[in-house]
């Protein structure tokens, strides 16, 4: 991503926004035909009234910078001569410019259910109505993908019309999760208590996308974290230096909601919502519950003062 801005291929990189402004709008409707154009895409019927571009503008969801997109000199650039890797990532993010604007994949599910000795199993088929943004992905990503799924089709059928033809007993046991890679982890690390955090936070996850690589890379420089495998595959291992710190560590720091909140107050201040005072005030009062706590557990006593010597 960085070799390919510093070529002026893609706009800034780091950011979590996934938006542009009112102000870039226009910028994105020129872009947008001249990818088509590029790539030989045919426009869709789109409504006059309301540009295709509309639902990617939300400025109160852009931070420092907006989302990632292709620059026009990408259009002119010779990308046959980047490597491998960095082709297959400009086409990501082209891609993901034009199904942003582009119409909703729209398929109609069929929900079949049957019953057999008293348990229900059930059956989906989908039928694609319009394809929408999934037709821009087939043509960009297609090399990438490599997999063509076709949606299956249920057959007709009617209440009390199907029978059992077999019924088979299989065996099997599940696997241990995977070792952590980097990519894995930094996509973890994005995610982290997603599903915890109150509707409406706007920051989630551990770090941003500007820290989340620096933040493994420095627990690896630290000791907390070693690299192993092959050099195709390299998976991340905590070292016993790292497990003896998660196990003296107060539960509240380990915490990926306590990270999310602190980014979420972090960006409130930035806009003048949160004062920042008040957040430094959170942050000592949580800090001297640690320490108290902690001197509890070791059978220390704060406020009691000791002999010396």
């Amino acid at each position: 991503m960085q070799s390919l801005y510093e070529k002026k291929l893609t706009t800034y990189p780091r950011t979590d926004s996934c938006y542009i402004t009112d102000d870039d709008e226009e910028m994105l409707e020129e872009l947008t035909e001249a990818l088509e154009v590029f790539l030989d895409i045919t426009p869709e019927d789109v409504d006059e009234a309301v540009p295709r571009t509309r639902r990617t503008v939300n400025r109160e969801k852009v931070t420092d910078h907006h989302a990632i997109l292709p620059t026009r000199s990408m259009l002119q650039a010779d990308l046959e001569a980047l490597p491998k890797g960095e082709q297959n990532i400009l086409k990501l993010i082209i891609a993901r410019t034009l199904m942003a604007v582009s119409k909703p994949f729209r398929y109609l599910e069929t929900l079949l259910t049957t019953e057999c000795a008293g348990e229900e199993f059930t059956a989906k088929g989908k039928e694609v109505l319009e394809e929408g943004w999934k037709a821009v992905e087939r043509k960009v990503l297609a090399d990438i993908l490599n997999r063509k799924q076709e949606l299956a089709a249920l057959p007709n059928a009617a209440k009390n019309e199907c029978g059992i033809l077999n019924a088979e007993l299989k065996e099997g046991q599940t696997s241990p999760p995977k070792h952590f890679t980097e990519d894995t982890l930094l996509h973890a690390m994005e995610t982290a208590s997603a599903d915890s955090m109150p509707e409406g936070v706007e920051r989630q996850g551990i770090g941003t996308p500007a820290t989340r690589a620096a933040t493994i890379e420095k627990l690896v420089q630290k000791g907390f974290l070693e690299r192993k495998g092959t050099k195709k595959t390299k998976v991340l291992l905590p070292t016993d230096k790292g497990k003896a710190l998660i196990t003296v560590m107060p539960e509240e720091i380990q915490s990926p909601e306590m990270t999310a909140d602190w980014e979420t107050k972090l960006l409130q201040i930035e806009r003048g919502e949160m004062e920042p005072s008040e957040f430094m005030t959170e942050i000592n009062t949580m800090i001297t519950e640690l320490v108290k706590n902690t001197e509890m557990k070791k059978g220390v006593n704060p406020g009691m003062e000791y002999p010396r010597g």
